[in-house]
């Protein structure tokens, strides 16, 4: 073809080209569209089969697609009960067709409709004859459903009917709970019987769900469910997880249902059945019946609980309210093992409602609640009984609770419970814990640093195991009001207890502590720091006890100390390893008073100790009888001592003690770290009296080795002993005092005393030597006695018995006295001699009735048996002439019997008797033999 030509060619179909655009833009300004509005209508209402309307404006569009729109259009019924309304009708229409001026419709397209089903779902009238409906092609934009009484939102679907052979096919999309859902349904044409196949598929969030079944002739639906995705909580307010499910569903006018459900959630398999209870049609002058609602009833050998609890705090507002009955052999909640569970779920409105909740507990416990609430916020009533509360409060309590918190008796109680985002708070607490009765409320908060508030009385507590709790609870600010009848504290008693204490950012503050101990009113307050650990200040007073009760705890007090009234008072402050501690305790006059540094993580003390009293023998008399009284004398008592105190001992540095007549000083240590306490030191003192021999009563239930050192030991009627040292030792029931040095008279004195209380009865030994002591002065007082010369002796004795008398009794032993270059008072054997010398034996009588005879050495070895001393084995030697003696000193009944015999050179020996009481003894002159022979000789 020339170019001219084919120029020619493209101009004209360019000049086509534009003519038919311009008749585009063109043609529909000039068409009058409203004397097609009939026949408009009529096509339309052939595509939708129902009579259709067109009342308002009609537009039309060429490109892309030549459509034609239409509103404020009407729409009737087809008398198959289906309501419709629409916002605007869309027509594509033909655009061949309609340039040769015929409307042709290819699609009708529904705006905003709102599309009111029948329910139950039956056989529709309109697909009986085929008439219009066989060829329906529709679709739906932006449209909204009702079904008994459910409304869809945001439906946009198309709906197919191809012949009389054709199912009525439905495609498209819809919202579910937020989520996109798209759908197919086929509703095949009615047999003979009535009956017309329909099946439906949904898919959404990854999930599918189909119902393949019958419509029945006389309405319902009749088939069968299936559905599998990969999170059920997509759809439902359930555990997230892949899940399949299969049941047989039935649809009827008021309720839909599917039973022999079986729903395999996360690798837990349940059993069960759904409902959804529909809106039946409102009947005339009768109010609107309830909204529709569906309950599903799962029963599963094991449950999470834990999932489906967050499943229905999280899963948001229904669509319908939603009814759940779970029940479980076994159940896992927190950590918690639960056995068979029930839990009753009610979701409407935005609450949550729990009429019902029950489960068995370790323990052959059992715990019922009910409640209601929101997501965020829900009020309960919680009711337990266990048989044995140890295993159940575990199981329900926080893990690591420490030994002894939780009683191990019944337990069964009541509360009531408030959950909100802030706190769980709770009220009305009645509780029976292994007997003992507990009210009152408490509050936990939660956040960075969790609150926990409690207002708790009891009728028995014991603080000691939730003392040990302070770890667990770090970081934790706690307010407490514990109130006790009675309660137990490291073994102490306490009685009508009150507590009000916070730790709150690492300080604490007792601000006040009420109690009664032993018939003491006592109080505390204190306030502190964690970090860095010190004590601000605290005190602790008590009041109005004896003292025995207030301090039996720590101390063992004497009967005579304990019935004296006591006032106490104590004070704390500083860091831990340098604690300021003052304490005072007063007892009627006597006055306590300490004051210590305190190094509590090593657990030492040191400081100064006081004690002061106007009169010693009035404080100590109750402890020390009417011996120790007279031993101590009159005085007042003052004791000082500094002091240091570790775990299992107490010392007394320079201790210094002042009680009546004795001074002494020294140090003691008491040792606790063994099975049995041990006492040790050393005292010395300037001047002390030596007490009368008390009864033995039971020895201290302890071990003592004390040095004793004494300027004087000394006793009314007895020489002084002087610079003694001496060991007091007891073990074991054994007491042993040990004389190592002391000096009587100028001589040495050593000798050991021993007392076994274990024995029985107890028995007593004495040993002791005495070496060069000076006698100057009379030793009895009494004739016969040693009136000068120097001294040596030893001896060994024992006794048994508790009282002097018993030992006196049981007295044995043996023993001698040497004297030497002595003087004996009594007689005058020198002027004995020169009166048998003298004719007439003038003086002789004088002689022998007092007087003194020097002698060069004498011996007096002696026995004793059962308190009776004997003489034996005299040995006398002096210038004087020789003397014999021998005789007996009978101690139970203080009486002498000693017979001295003067031998004479030429004839019988001349006797002396001294008989009868020791301070009062008869002299007996035996003088008959030798007179007669003198006679006889002249």
């Amino acid at each position: 073809m020339p170019m001219s030509r084919r120029r020619g060619f493209a101009l004209l179909a360019g000049v086509g080209l534009a003519l038919l655009v311009g008749a585009a833009f063109a043609l529909p300004g000039r068409i009058d569209w409203d004397g097609y509005r009939e026949t408009l209508a009529e096509n339309a209402s052939a595509r939708l089969g129902r009579p259709i309307g067109l009342n308002g404006g009609l537009r039309l569009r060429l490109l892309p697609q030549t459509v034609l729109e239409a509103d404020g259009l009407t729409i009737g019924t087809a008398g198959d009960g289906v309501e419709l309304t629409a916002r605007a009708l869309r027509l594509r229409l033909d655009p061949a067709w309609l340039l040769l001026g015929r409307v042709v419709v290819r699609e009708l397209v529904l705006v905003g409709a709102d599309i009111r089903l029948p329910w139950p779902p039956a056989r529709p009238p309109a697909l009986g004859p085929l008439s219009s409906l066989t060829l329906l092609d529709a679709r739906l934009e932006d449209s909204r459903i009702h079904i008994a009484g459910a409304r869809v939102e945001g439906v946009s679907a198309r709906l197919l009917a191809g012949g009389p052979a054709d199912a009525l096919l439905a495609e498209g999309r819809l919202n579910w709970r937020g989520q996109p859902l798209s759908f197919t349904a086929s509703l095949g044409r009615t047999g003979d019987d009535g009956v017309a196949p329909l099946e439906i598929t949904g898919q959404t969030a990854g999930s599918r769900i189909s119902a393949r079944g019958v419509l029945l002739a006389a309405g319902g639906f009749e088939g069968r469910l299936d559905a599998s995705g990969a999170d059920l909580a997509a759809l439902l307010p359930t555990p997230r997880g892949a899940f399949t499910a299969s049941g047989r569903v039935t649809a009827k006018a008021d309720l839909v249902g599917v039973d022999e459900l079986a729903l395999d959630l996360a690798g837990q398999r349940a059993r069960g059945g759904i409902t959804l209870r529909l809106t039946p049609p409102a009947r005339t002058g009768q109010a609107a019946p309830p909204g529709p609602r569906m309950d599903a009833t799962l029963i599963a050998s094991a449950l999470d609980l834990d999932a489906w609890t967050q499943a229905l705090r999280e899963g948001g507002t229904p669509a319908l309210p939603i009814g759940l009955d779970l029940s479980a052999e076994t159940a896992a909640f927190r950590g918690m093992a639960l056995r068979r569970l029930r839990l009753v779920v009610q979701l409407e409105n935005g609450r949550i409602l729990v009429p019902e909740a029950s489960a068995e507990l370790p323990g052959e416990g059992r715990i019922d609640a009910s409640g209601a609430g929101t997501a965020n916020a829900s009020e309960w009533a919680l009711r337990f009984q266990a048989r044995r509360m140890a295993e159940a409060l575990t199981a329900l309590g926080p893990r690591g609770l420490p030994d002894g918190a939780v009683p191990t008796g019944p337990a069964s109680g009541t509360l009531k419970l408030v959950l909100d985002d802030r706190q769980a708070a709770f009220s009305d607490i009645a509780a029976s814990l292994d007997g003992s009765r507990v009210t009152g409320t408490g509050t936990w908060r939660w956040g960075d640093r969790p609150v926990l508030g409690l207002g708790l009385e009891f009728a028995r507590l014991d603080l000691d195991p939730w003392l040990g709790m302070s770890e667990a609870l770090a970081g934790t600010d706690i307010n407490l009001r514990i109130g006790a009848d009675r309660a137990l504290w490291r073994g102490i008693v306490l009685e009508a207890l009150n507590l009000d204490a916070s730790a709150e950012a690492g300080r604490l503050v007792l601000r006040r502590g009420l109690a009664r101990h032993a018939g003491a009113d006592v109080t505390a307050s204190a306030s502190g720091t964690l970090n860095p650990p010190r004590v601000h200040e605290a005190v602790v007073e008590a009041q109005g006890s004896s003292t025995a009760s207030l301090l039996a705890h720590w101390l063992a007090v004497p009967a005579p100390f304990g019935a004296l009234p006591a006032r106490m008072r104590a004070t704390v402050s500083g860091p831990l390893e340098a604690l300021a501690l003052r304490g005072e305790l007063a007892m009627e006059d006597a006055r306590l008073e300490a004051q210590l540094v305190v190094d509590a993580p090593q657990s030492r003390a040191a400081g100064t100790l006081t004690l002061r009293h106007p009169g010693a023998t009035r404080l100590l008399g109750g402890v020390i009888g009417d011996v120790g009284r007279d031993w101590l004398g009159d005085g007042s008592l003052a004791v000082i001592a500094q002091v240091a105190l570790r775990p299992g001992l107490l010392a007394a540095e320079n201790l210094d003690v002042v009680a009546g007549g004795l001074r002494l000083r020294g140090s003691l240590a008491l040792n606790v770290e063994q099975r049995r306490p041990r006492l040790t030191g050393q005292l010395a003192g300037e001047t002390w009296r030596l007490p009368a021999l008390p009864a033995l009563g039971p020895l201290p239930d302890l071990d003592i080795e004390l040095g004793l050192q004494a300027g004087q030991w000394v006793r009314e009627g007895w020489p002084a002993i002087e610079k003694a040292q001496a060991t007091l030792r007891l073990e074991a029931g054994r007491m042993a005092l040990e004389l190592t040095e002391a000096g009587l008279s100028g001589g040495a004195l050593r000798g050991v005393a021993r007392i076994d209380a274990a024995a029985a009865p107890p028995r007593w030994t004495v040993e002791a030597t005495l070496e060069g002591a000076q006698v100057t002065g009379a030793l009895r007082g009494q004739a016969p006695d040693i009136i000068a010369g120097r001294l040596d002796g030893r001896l060994s004795l024992q006794a048994t018995g508790h009282s002097p008398a018993a030992w006196r009794a049981s007295l044995g032993g043996e023993g001698e006295v040497v004297l030497r270059d002595g003087v004996l008072s009594g007689f005058d054997l020198p002027a004995l001699n020169q009166s048998l010398a003298a004719p007439g034996m003038a003086g002789m009588d004088a002689a022998l009735a007092g007087g003194e005879t020097p002698f060069a050495r004498l011996a007096l070895p002696f026995m004793l048996d059962r308190g009776l001393l004997r003489l034996g084995g005299v040995q006398w030697e002096s210038e004087a002439g020789a003397a014999d003696a021998s005789g007996q000193v009978d101690l139970l009944r203080d009486s002498l019997d000693l017979s001295v015999t003067l031998p004479q050179p030429e004839g019988p020996a001349i006797g002396l008797r001294f008989a009868g009481p020791l301070d009062t003894p008869r002299r007996l002159v035996e003088t008959g033999a030798h007179l007669r022979w003198r006679a006889e000789r002249n």
